[in-house]
Order: C-alpha cells, then sequence, then structure tokens
C-alpha cells in the first residue's frame, strides 16, 4: 500500500453509501492483503478505518455491527455540526494592523501604494544619515582640539616624571 493508494481507499470506503458495497470492498482487501497491508503505517491505517480486524475475526455480521454504529455516529455528528452553524455566524477575519503602517497613500480601491511609502522612508533615512554626518563634523572639530589638549597634558606629565627620575 502506497502513501496515495491508502487515502484512495479510505476515501473510497467512507464515499460507498451503503453496508452492503463496503462489504464488497472489505471483502476483496480481506481475501490475501490482510498480511500486506499489515506490514506498513499506511496498511495498518486502512485496516483500522475499514474495520478489517473485525470482519476477519467476527465475520460479515459482526463486521456490518461496528460499521454500522460508525455510520449512525458520522451522521449524528454531521446533523449535530449543521444544527451548530444554523445558530452562529460566522465571523469575519479580522487583518492584524503593523505599526506605523499609515505611512503610506491610500489609493482609491483600499490598496497602499508601495513606491510612495518606500520613497518616504528611504528619505527619511537619508535625512538621519545626513544629519548624523553633519553633527560628527561640527563634533569632530571641537573634539580634536579637547584631544590635542588633552595629549600635550600627558607629554608634560610625562617630562616632569622623566625629569625627576634623572
Amino acid at each position: 500500500m502506497d502513501r496515495v493508494g491508502h487515502h484512495s481507499v479510505k476515501k473510497m470506503f467512507h464515499a460507498l453509501s451503503t453496508v452492503d458495497l463496503k462489504l464488497n470492498l472489505i471483502q476483496e482487501l480481506g481475501q490475501a492483503e490482510m498480511n500486506r497491508l499489515s506490514g506498513n503505517a499506511m496498511g495498518r491505517a486502512v485496516i483500522e478505518e475499514c474495520s478489517l480486524h473485525d470482519f476477519m475475526r467476527g465475520g460479515e455480521y459482526t463486521w456490518k455491527d461496528v460499521v454500522s454504529k460508525k455510520m449512525r455516529q458520522k451522521e449524528w455528528l454531521s446533523e449535530l455540526c449543521e444544527d451548530g452553524n444554523a445558530v452562529e455566524k460566522p465571523t469575519k477575519k479580522r487583518r492584524k494592523r503593523r505599526k506605523g503602517a499609515n505611512s503610506g497613500a491610500d489609493l482609491e480601491d483600499g490598496k497602499k501604494d508601495n513606491n510612495i511609502s518606500k520613497t518616504s522612508v528611504v528619505n527619511t533615512i537619508m535625512d538621519t544619515l545626513t544629519m548624523n554626518s553633519s553633527l560628527k563634523e561640527k563634533t569632530s572639530v571641537g573634539d580634536s582640539k579637547s584631544v590635542d589638549d588633552k595629549s600635550r597634558r600627558s607629554r608634560k606629565r610625562k617630562r616632569k616624571k622623566a625629569s625627576g627620575r634623572e
């Protein structure tokens, strides 16, 4: 039993409307296929889904009881689900809004124009970079004087220490 084949067999089993039609399928599977089906996980899934063990051990009547009980449970659940859907209205999914989503210009159809939002982001980045570079130029001139003064002072201290040692 391959990966696609076991799905096909399970779907076919559920698609068959009467127990007699399902019985024909189970008889075909049960004749010589039981050992082959139990050889891998997909085959064992078919055995469990179609109640092949019940057919092989208990016979046709036991299998019919088990399958008819499963069919009644399935019908009951489907009725229950249909009643529940009539009471509750399906809710519309809400989309999460991203922070800062207001930056793009809205078009008539409600979609954002990505080109405008991208250019505004690029402009903001470029403005920030130019501000940082102009600030560095202003501070670097003042900083160089203070660095020069510090280095002069440290050189004087070293000379005094060196002259005191001699």
